[in-house]
């Protein structure tokens, strides 16, 4: 791997030119909005799970619907962070980068 002083980072407006299609940053993006959703999912369980201890009745559906959403939301997590991966490694074998770590970002 590329040490931070080798790799140029490349910032979106930039991406349509490059050899790499879609960038690995794209992907970045993409897991940046499903973690924040499934983290929003896991916030709405842990509010169930502290309703039912206090002995509020939610609808019983409701937690299954929450944790199927949850382990849905994971599974694409993992598979996107697998595909993101090749991107992301050719990128860094090219000398740049969409993804870049934060310091790079500080070095640029």
């Amino acid at each position: 791997m590329s040490s931070a002083k080798n790799v140029r980072v490349v910032f979106a407006p930039d991406w349509g030119a490059l050899p790499i299609q879609p960038p690995a940053g794209y992907w970045w993006r993409l897991l940046r909005r499903l973690l924040i959703v499934t983290f929003a999912a896991l916030m709405v369980m842990v509010g169930l799970a502290f309703s039912s201890v206090s002995g509020t009745k939610s609808p019983d559906w409701l937690g299954s619907v929450v944790l199927a959403l949850i382990v849905v939301l994971g599974m694409t997590t993992k598979v996107i962070g697998v595909i993101s991966a090749r991107p992301y490694r050719t990128e860094r074998r090219l000398g740049y980068t969409t993804w870049p770590t934060e310091k790079e970002m500080v070095s640029n």
